[in-house]
Formats: C-alpha cells, sequence, structure tokens
C-alpha cells in the first residue's frame, strides 16, 4: 500500500512538472545596447533544451536556475559586465543585461618594436593586428579595428592579452589615466590621444597629447600637482618651442626634464 502511494505521488510530481503553467514561455531583456536581442534569446534558450535526468524539463520553473544563465552569458559574451536574471509566476525569464562601457582601444606592440609615439602598425586590411576594445575596468571584450584619429584613446602595450574577457590593463591604472585625463585638460587645456604601458615598467606610463608630445608618468603620483609643474614648464623655458616638444619626463617631482624634436 505505502509502495503503491509513493509510486503514485512520484508519477504526480513527474506529471506536473510537465504541465504547461509550470513552464518557462517567455525570455525578456533589458538593458541590451550594443549585442544582438535575439542571438542572446537563442542562447537562454538552447541551455533551456531538453531534460534533467532524461525526464524533468529544463524549462520547469523550480529548476531553472538564475545563476547559471547569468554566468552562462557573461562567460560566452565578454562585452557583457553583469546579468541580473528573475523569474515571474507568468512563466517569464526577465534579465536585466550590463554591457560594459568603453574606456579605449588596446593594441599589443610586439617585443621587438620600437617604443614611439607612432599608432600600432595597420596591415593591408587597414586594421591593426591584436588589438581590442577595453572597458573602464580594464577588460579586453572585444577584438577592434585600429581607429585612427582621437576620438578614441588608444593603448599601446607590450604585455599580454591572453583572452577576451581577461584582464588587460590594472584597475588602478585606468583610474590613473581618467586622472591624467582631467588635470591635463584642466591644467594646461591638453587633451589626451593616447598612451603607452611597459609590462617591465607597471608603475610607469607614457601619455601622448593631442599638441604631439609625450608626457612620462608615474602612475601612483598627484597628478594635480603633476600638471601644475607642466603648466609652469609650459608657460616658461619652452612657452614658444612647444610645437617642437618630443616629450616631459615628469617622473622625478619638481626636476623637470624635457626634450625637442631634432630635424
Amino acid at each position: 500500500m505505502v509502495l503503491l502511494l509513493f509510486v503514485g505521488l512520484s508519477a504526480g510530481s513527474l506529471y506536473a512538472t510537465r504541465l504547461s503553467y509550470f513552464q518557462i514561455k517567455r525570455i525578456e531583456f533589458t538593458g541590451i545596447q550594443a549585442l544582438n536581442e535575439d542571438d542572446l534569446r537563442s542562447k537562454v534558450a538552447d541551455s533551456l533544451s531538453g531534460t534533467y535526468l532524461g525526464v524533468i524539463p529544463r524549462t520547469f520553473y523550480l529548476i531553472v536556475n538564475g545563476d547559471d544563465i547569468s554566468s552562462m552569458l557573461v562567460s560566452s559574451y565578454p562585452r557583457i559586465k553583469d546579468a541580473r536574471v528573475s523569474k515571474t509566476l507568468k512563466g517569464e525569464i526577465k534579465i536585466n543585461i550590463r554591457e560594459r562601457e568603453l574606456f579605449g582601444i588596446i593594441c599589443r606592440r610586439p617585443n621587438d618594436a620600437p617604443v614611439t609615439t607612432a599608432a600600432p602598425a595597420v596591415s593591408d586590411q587597414g586594421t591593426a593586428q591584436n588589438c581590442y576594445y577595453v572597458d573602464k575596468n580594464g577588460v579586453a571584450y572585444e577584438e577592434a579595428p585600429y581607429s585612427a584619429g582621437s576620438l578614441i584613446t588608444k593603448i599601446e602595450t607590450d604585455g599580454d592579452i591572453s583572452s577576451l574577457g581577461a584582464q588587460a590593463i590594472d584597475p588602478n591604472t585606468i583610474n590613473s589615466m581618467e586622472n591624467i585625463e582631467k588635470e591635463s585638460e584642466n591644467l594646461v587645456g591638453a587633451g589626451i590621444v593616447g598612451y603607452q604601458l611597459f609590462a617591465k615598467v607597471p608603475h610607469e606610463l607614457r601619455a601622448l597629447t593631442a599638441g604631439g608630445y609625450k608626457l612620462y608618468l608615474n602612475t601612483d603620483d598627484d597628478f594635480q600637482k603633476v600638471f601644475t609643474i607642466l603648466k609652469t614648464v609650459l608657460n616658461g623655458e619652452v612657452k614658444d618651442k612647444t610645437e617642437n616638444l618630443d616629450y616631459v619626463d615628469l617622473r622625478f617631482g619638481n626636476k623637470v626634464f624635457y626634450k625637442l624634436k631634432t630635424g
């Protein structure tokens, strides 16, 4: 009798897992900007296809795991920074997507390439090799063409960029870059169009100004102080030589070194 009751309850429970009322029927997205919503919906639908243990539909409300869906989307689409998943009793999955915010384009400089202010090498097809979009957390999330001009910040590095979704720039360095851009614009009126990073000296960088000259900087400096010093130099001994300025070395506090272009 007990066995029959157990079998009956089990059969009834399995039957209930297949009822339409308990299935996920719709997948809704919000927050999408550059990604293709149909691709994302298909990806989630595929993850819910088939059965669990060969018996229970993966669309059964109680076994649909929002954290698993979120992890799957983030790992499959490096552009996604965060995916928040919720279920409703109406058979819906609601997914809010937060895409990565573009900071610039990072390109890897070959180890034997000279360090210059020039852009990364461009192929015959007009795109640079090993270039990626990088977000404000320093994550490389998508392959990128090299874009000429100054609308997008260009970053050149001799370090490795292991894969999409990997950390290409330390977040503290990104924060330093943002402070450099702010103080440069505020104190000397010079926009920053690019950077050079060095794996062997990670606490130093070079910033390329819109005026064509480089700034040698430490990433952990007080940039308000640094650019106040630069302002004094630019308004003083190099005032009439700015167009011929090659670089200004600001790594040593009040001791400033500069070089003019030759020829």
